[in-house]
């Protein structure tokens, strides 16, 4: 590109007019500013209820009008009060004791004095960190065989036993995981109060995954035939 053959055109060289001095920008009044509050990155700023008001107050000063928080990080445990699921005390290397306290609804409460929206964030099919094996996929034998199988050079491997991957997901295409997911989103949005509703990795994985035998069966049917090769055809 830097050759005798390769010199800008002429016409190109010239100064080019600049944008049309009548257009204005759009008023900004009015429209959304959000901010992401992350779960996993946040866990122990958010631990306390002082953490939360002293980043709400920045968000406020900062002119953002509408929040996202995250209630069910990749661990797969909330941060909200459950009839089923666990509440998440131990993120990483961070632990949290006990709060005491509603987190999503002093979240809701504290966001709704300053005329702050609020859209909960859950991940929907993750349910574990492989990366350090934290999570419901790791304890007691609930999960088992109910995780993502993976296609990958070294063969089958279950994504809740990579550690390259961010989360163990469960496979969307099982009845029970689906009707899982369904009944804690149903959960939140008939025990809380808020404006909107973010599902997060609300899908497969990757390229990699899903492979396994429930898949296969599924995607035949979807076809109307079988499949010679397989995963090989597919991947």
């Amino acid at each position: 590109a830097c050759t005798e053959s390769h010199k800008t055109p002429p016409e190109l060289d010239k100064p080019q007019p600049g944008p049309n001095p009548d257009l204005k920008p759009e008023p900004s009044e009015g429209k959304e500013k959000m901010l992401w509050f992350d779960a996993e990155a946040n866990f122990q700023r958010f631990s306390t209820q002082a953490g939360i008001i002293a980043m709400l107050d920045k968000t406020q000063d900062a002119g953002f009008n509408k929040i996202v928080v995250d209630v069910k990080p990749v661990e797969g445990d909330v941060l909200y009060k459950s009839e089923f699921m666990t509440q998440a005390t131990t993120i990483g290397s961070v632990n949290v004791a006990d709060r005491g306290w509603d987190y999503l609804q002093f979240f809701l409460d504290e966001a709704h004095k300053r005329n702050l929206k609020v859209t909960v964030s859950t991940t929907v099919f993750p349910m574990g960190m492989p990366s350090t094996r934290q999570g419901p996929a790791y304890r007691g034998t609930t999960w088992k065989g109910k995780t993502c199988m993976q296609y990958k050079p070294e063969g089958m491997v279950d994504i809740k036993d990579d550690p390259t991957k961010v989360a163990a997901f469960l496979n969307p295409v099982l009845p029970e995981n689906q009707e899982y997911v369904l009944r804690f989103a149903h959960e939140l949005l008939t025990k809380y109060k808020f404006d909107g509703y973010a599902l997060d990795y609300c899908r497969f994985p990757d390229a990699e995954s899903d492979f396994s035998p429930a898949s296969r069966e599924a995607f035949e049917t979807y076809l109307g035939h079988g499949i010679d090769r397989f995963p090989e055809d597919i991947f």
